[in-house]
């Protein structure tokens, strides 16, 4: 069976042609180019679900650790890219997005969402630290360097001890170096 589609019509196609249901298409594809076992899918599978399943139903008390989104090999890619200090982009990366996007579109009537959309060239920076709680005003400083920079900010994330940002990929160098400067931190 062909695991390589590009589509959520290509992977209906796919279960279609094999009269599978997407789950298990997907986790055919994680045995066979994951070099996983089953069971192990099965296992990671069933985690994943569950931590969905409680935090679709109540608040999560604390942080949860979950398998990484990497499916069908793209794992054993990255970290074979990783060990030859490789970037991450490209191939591995656009293949993983494919995948997500196919299956959520396959999934678009269940999980009642009207549009979805995959942002490429995007960069993460972060801040993190402990001390955070107790100083107020390090968020502000973080996204007045930002602003100083002129960085567009898409996405803001928090936690009581890290700001995450998502920026374009050209202002990444850029941000960081604002960054840096704002908190008085060595190259």
């Amino acid at each position: 069976m062909n695991m390589d589609f590009k589509s959520a019509e290509e992977l209906l196609n796919l279960c279609e042609e094999n009269q599978l249901p997407i789950s298990e298409v997907m986790r055919q594809r994680e045995c066979l180019l994951g070099e996983v076992p089953r069971d192990s899918v099965n296992h990671r599978m069933g985690k994943a679900w569950e931590i969905m399943r409680s935090s679709a139903t109540q608040p999560l008390k604390k942080p949860i650790k979950s398998m990484g989104g990497l499916i069908g090999g793209e794992a054993k890619k990255l970290e074979a890219h990783d060990a030859k200090n490789k970037s991450i982009c490209g191939d591995v990366l656009e293949k993983a997005i494919i995948y997500a996007m196919a299956v959520l579109e396959a999934n678009q009537a269940r999980l009642g969402y009207v549009e979805l959309h995959a942002e490429r060239n995007i960069a993460k920076l972060s801040i993190v630290g402990a001390g955070m709680m107790s100083n107020p005003g390090v968020a502000a400083k973080m996204f007045e360097s930002l602003y100083n920079e002129g960085v567009n900010i898409n996405m803001i994330s928090t936690s009581e001890i890290r700001v995450t940002v998502l920026i374009n990929e050209k202002d990444g160098v850029r941000a960081m170096n604002a960054v840096h400067d704002a908190f008085n931190l060595a190259d």
